[in-house]
């Protein structure tokens, strides 16, 4: 089966095995170019390999297994060929992938890498392929067309997940991804640890599909234990820890694109510096599926100007869209770099690569370092500050365009703050620990230097303050946190305004009533918790709204509070509770009977809520015709890590390690979701025997250059 330029494996036969018969057969040892898969109870792949050409080979065929039909859709759209695959009504996205020059700079980044590694991703690709070759059954039909899968592939698709999830993502409006996200992170020093070790706590709140999807794994290569968890998709990990160090993400929206507003002359021309410029137009040809199955041939016609691809345009107004896309072709390098990283110079090192475009670091390590970076790809821009750029900028002047990005050494960075601790929740690098160990006056005024933090991140410093020395039990309590801050902000002050409020008769009572429910309300979000749902839907009929007393950086952790207009409050709380009782028949209904946990077949009482009310246990909600709220994203892979020796790690995927149809682990872990547990991550081979359900065994032949 194999031809030259092509990569020449053979698959070695699948040992399936009752837990029982574990020490005989695949349970030995992997030879060279070989590698063992053994899956526990909650569908994690536990790869035992030989080298690293088996590691990735095998990553690729596990990966298939949990998620083949989500990450053939994926790729698909990454090629800008979904409405080939798929229909008509994705002409749109393929123009968007197309115009972003995707396919290209995708195809330049796969033959730009470094040879050895190159090796390694075509490895990856292959295990993929030979895994859908040899169960057919695991990938739906409307998916098939996207086989095989080509290491082009893995560019497109990191492209198309940054560009539209993450970097371009306020500007490009990708309806599959415009649910909102965030995350928390903590780094704690050995001493603020009550066993003397440092520890890390990784905590992000992504949307549950897509391209955001996590994928959960530990790799065993070379005497190394790797842990954590990598996109769908990615042939690397990208939250992960070793025997030594470990480093979180949070989300830190780094401004890396921008839109110009560009002067129309007529259909094919523009005023740019003074003169008039041609639009560069492009073709391209696409096939489109039709309603009859049969695919019909048309053509894109894509306009660029200087500043790059136009996608939006307005009358006599186009718009044009610049990034840092194509600057990050050695991504995936960077990160198999982090992960074998033995120090935190070496783990810097790996980070001056600069090939991550988006997402703070957070970094804890056995010696006892903990960091803190705004990392990305953040354009040197020569004029304007930060506000300027994040407004529409005027297309019309070379001022405006830039091409390089701020240097490592210019970004934010704390490292051994005396705090003993860094922590981010979205909010800037200035909050990152306390006392302030930045100034923001020292770096580059393209990153805002103010910002009120969020709620989120106040009640997280004040925990951190208040708590001398923390453990796994401390920080199990802080990852589950339901408190409701914006209630301990604003609540009081709406109960006293009931009081003084001028109405009477049946509005009273109903008044009175609410004042009782909000009075026993816990102020949290627990499924139990009665009163919360109230709470939320006065939110939503308040709209926007003013505190009493406004932000003072001298108070950092009890402002802004207060209503400034209780009495429209008041107005807005009685509609409110017509609205629950309407549609729910209570005023106190538990919030777990509204709020529902759910993926695949598995739905159950949801405890946590936006992230927006100060809620640390962040879950994001989408309403539906039956009045219930389902879980649409918010926290989805988190792990707690002890650097002791050895390592000592819980985890968490709340949806589950696979997308598979009529899996038992699409949704199989949302039970410990509600429950508020983690799982000890099973990394010693005793601890895996006894959580195992099955095991492979893969071995990679001979590979040729491609």
């Amino acid at each position: 089966m194999s031809t030259k330029g092509k990569l020449k494996l053979a698959l070695f036969s699948t040992c399936i095995l009752a837990t029982a018969a574990i020490l005989g057969g695949c349970s030995q040892s992997p030879s060279p170019g070989s590698a063992q898969i053994k899956w526990d109870s909650h569908g994690v792949p536990h790869i035992f390999a030989a080298d690293d050409e088996a590691l990735f080979y095998a990553f690729g065929w596990a990966q298939m297994h949990s998620h083949a039909n989500l990450i053939l859709s994926l790729y698909g759209s990454a090629r800008g060929r979904a409405s080939e695959y798929w229909g008509e009504e994705r002409v749109g996205a393929d123009a968007l992938i197309h115009a972003l020059e995707v396919p290209q700079t995708a195809a330049r980044a796969y033959a730009g890498q470094n040879p050895e590694f190159k090796r390694l991703l075509d490895l990856f690709v292959k295990g993929m392929n030979d895994y859908a070759d040899s169960h057919p059954g695991a990938v739906e039909e409307k998916n098939r067309a996207v086989l095989p899968v080509r290491p082009e592939d893995l560019f497109a698709h990191v492209l198309r997940a940054m560009e539209l999830g993450f970097v371009g993502r306020r500007i490009l409006f990708s309806g599959a991804m415009q649910v909102p996200m965030g995350s928390n992170a903590i780094a704690l020093s050995p001493s603020r640890t009550a066993n003397g070790h440092a520890m890390l706590l990784t905590n992000p709140h992504l949307p549950w599909r897509d391209a955001y999807t996590f994928y959960e794994a530990h790799l065993n290569v070379r005497q190394r234990d790797f842990y954590g968890a990598s996109l769908i998709g990615f042939p690397v990990l990208v939250l992960a820890f070793n025997e030594r160090l470990g480093w979180a993400h949070t989300a830190n929206y780094v401004d890396g694109a921008d839109l110009y507003e560009i002067e129309v002359i007529d259909e094919g021309r523009y005023l740019f510096d003074g003169q008039i410029t041609e639009f560069e137009k492009r073709t391209q040809p696409l096939k489109v599926k039709g309603e009859n199955g049969q695919s019909e041939d048309t053509q894109l016609t894509l306009p660029y100007a200087k500043q790059g691809p136009v996608v939006l345009r307005r009358g006599e107004t186009a718009y044009a869209y610049r990034s840092t896309r194509g600057l990050y072709p050695l991504l995936f390098e960077q990160y198999w770099k982090m992960i074998n990283s033995n120090s935190l110079e070496e783990f810097e090192d790996a980070l001056r690569m600069m090939q991550v475009p988006y997402f703070n670091v957070i970094y804890a390590d056995r010696e006892g370092h903990i960091m803190y970076m705004w990392n990305g790809l953040l354009p040197d821009r020569s004029v304007g500050d930060a506000d300027f750029w994040l407004k529409t900028i005027p297309g019309d002047r070379s001022q405006t365009l830039w091409a390089d990005t701020i240097d490592f050494e210019r970004l934010p960075r704390i490292t051994d703050p005396p705090s003993g601790w860094v922590q981010n929740t979205n909010d800037l690098p200035w909050t990152s620990t306390l006392p302030a160990a930045l100034d923001p006056s020292g770096f580059p005024s393209l990153i805002p230097d103010s910002e009120i933090p969020g709620l989120r991140t106040q009640q997280l410093l004040a925990t951190l303050e208040a708590t001398p020395l923390h453990s796994f039990e401390s920080l199990r309590k802080i990852k589950f946190e339901n408190r409701v801050e914006l209630a301990d902000r604003i609540l009081d002050d709406l109960l006293a305004a009931i009081d003084g409020s001028p109405h009477s008769d049946a509005d009273r009572e109903l008044l009175d009533r609410c004042r009782k429910v909000l009075e026993n309300w816990d102020r949290r979000v627990d499924a139990e918790s009665r009163g919360a749902v109230l709470f939320r839907a006065w939110l939503r009929r308040l709209g926007a709204y003013e505190f009493a007393v406004g932000f003072d950086p001298e108070k950092i952790l009890t402002t802004p509070r207060g209503l400034k207009d209780p009495h429209k409050a008041v107005d807005k709380l009685l509609q409110s509770a017509q609205d629950v009782i309407g549609r729910y028949q209570a005023l106190d209904i538990p919030w777990g009977d509204v709020h529902r946990l759910k993926r695949g077949e598995v739905e159950m009482p949801a405890s946590g809520g936006p992230g927006f009310m100060g809620i640390f246990h962040s879950t994001q909600f989408s309403g539906a015709p039956d009045g219930k709220f389902y879980s649409l994203g918010g926290e989805s892979f988190s792990s707690i890590v002890e650097f002791s020796d050895p390592v000592r790690a819980e985890v968490l995927l709340s949806y589950g390690n696979s997308s598979q149809k009529g899996s038992k682990h699409n949704g199989g872990q949302l039970e410990l979701v509600a429950s508020k547990t983690m799982r000890k991550a099973l990394i010693s081979p005793e601890d895996i025997e006894k959580e195992l359900d099955r095991v492979e065994s893969v071995a990679v032949g001979v590979i040729e250059p491609r």
